[in-house]
């Protein structure tokens, strides 16, 4: 997530912050009957995001609008 709302460049993916920011209202997707298998880079930036901490975020998020992760997994290699 990296938006003039939210970015997870410079905020901790905490997704109760996310929720209750007013800026973020809007970012609501209809997910249900959707599962999703994430596949994510690391990256480097100035914020160090922990991989449990990502994982919470975006399995929260995906629930909350009604999906359904299966899969989450990390890819190797570092996208600058």
């Amino acid at each position: 997530q990296n938006s003039k709302s939210w970015s997870l460049y410079t905020q901790k993916p905490d997704f109760n912050s996310f929720s209750k920011d007013a800026s973020t209202r809007g970012l609501n997707p209809v997910l249900s009957g959707v599962t999703f298998q994430v596949l994510y880079l690391q990256r480097e930036t100035k914020n160090q995001i922990k991989d449990k901490e990502l994982h919470r975020f975006w399995v929260s998020w995906i629930e909350a609008f009604g999906g359904k992760v299966t899969r989450f997994l990390k890819v190797s290699g570092i996208n600058r």
